[in-house]
């Protein structure tokens, strides 16, 4: 067509390209290498999740470099609150973007999510939890149990996720517990790193006594004050062992994979058909998230609104902020928390 008209063609040339790797070929060949390592859920390779840290390890590194840094430009809008940074990466070229679209797309991304507890598995986890109590050969089994079965419940009903379950406070939780017990609620204390709008030094979470399933809360709490007072603790975490180390996550998981798998035993009914063996339960089921996801789906069963569910889990993003301000909606921040009460009892409640 350019012979046609008489005119040069308008294609670059192509080449030579430079003798150094000015396209990130070197991080590419790096993340298809790491790729081809056995992974959990597969012994042929890894997930697109996994490999893809190596192309953000070597962007940290370059920003850190002293080539980016030397020079720096930057392009400012005219009110300078916004800045866009120039630097040299490879890794930002086309070619290196191409591949990594590329991959996505044929590595495809293999999510497995902890899988989510039903209200009625809840019910019949804590009843199991009751007969480990009652069975325990020793002290310090029926203390493991007591604070396995409250950690379990505040989960659930508080919409909390594994490690914001072992922020559990004593002595907030001593100082409130009948702050609201003529109005049928308890209040669950979480330690913050910072303190919040209500001037105290943890995070305070209403939760009604008793949910709709029949969960039990203030009866839990109780029983974690009482063990944890006949070991001489008024203060610090409310969950730990016999010589005050803070339990782990994992030490929950291995309580909850064990009495799962006993109500599995029991009552395979309540669960999914690909649930078949205690194995099945070990690696679909984690204290992670399965209590969370779990609490959510039966807040919005139960036709929960999503104002009220906002309101719960705020505290979430007040923690992560530290000592800015956290990111909330506009109206959120117009709200008070000690006037909020309301939405906490509605969505404890539906539990």
């Amino acid at each position: 067509m350019s012979g046609r008209l008489g005119v040069i063609p308008p294609y670059l040339n192509p080449g030579p390209l430079p003798s150094y790797d000015h396209c990130g070929y070197g991080v590419a060949l790096q993340m298809v290498l790491k790729s081809r390592s056995a992974g959990i859920y597969s012994d042929a390779h890894l997930q697109w999740d996994t490999i893809r840290r190596i192309r953000s390890a070597y962007s940290n590194q370059v920003g850190a470099s002293a080539l980016a840094n030397s020079r720096p430009l930057a392009i400012g809008d005219q009110e300078g609150k916004k800045f866009q940074r120039i630097a040299e990466d490879p890794c930002s070229s086309v070619w290196f973007s191409r591949f990594m679209t590329g991959c996505k797309r044929r590595m495809g991304q293999d999510w497995r999510p902890d899988r989510a507890i039903s209200s009625q598995q809840m019910v019949h986890l804590l009843l199991m939890v009751e007969s480990f109590i009652d069975q325990a050969q020793s002290r310090a089994e029926r203390d493991r149990w007591i604070f396995a079965g409250t950690y379990f419940i505040i989960c659930y009903v508080d919409s909390l996720r594994g490690s914001e379950g072992l922020l559990l406070d004593l002595e907030g939780l001593r100082s409130h517990f009948y702050t609201g017990s003529d109005l049928g609620y308890v209040v669950v204390a979480l330690l913050g790193e910072v303190k919040g709008e209500h001037g105290e030094r943890q995070h305070l979470l209403p939760t009604v006594d008793e949910t709709t399933s029949g969960l039990q809360v203030r009866r839990w709490l109780r029983r974690t004050i009482a063990t944890n007072y006949m070991h001489g603790r008024t203060t610090g975490p409310a969950f730990c062992d016999e010589q005050g180390k803070v339990l782990t996550m994992r030490d929950m998981n291995e309580c909850f994979h064990e009495a799962l798998g006993a109500v599995f035993a029991r009552h395979p009914s309540l669960f999914l058909a690909d649930i078949k063996t205690q194995q099945d339960i070990e690696d679909k089921y984690d204290v992670n998230r399965s209590f969370r996801r779990g609490s959510d789906s039966r807040a919005i069963s139960m036709q929960v609104s999503g104002l009220d569910i906002d309101v719960v889990n705020r505290w979430a993003a007040k923690e992560k902020a530290g000592t800015c301000r956290p990111n909330h909606k506009m109206k959120h921040h117009y709200s008070d928390i000690n006037l909020l009460l309301e939405p906490f009892l509605r969505y404890t409640k539906a539990m």
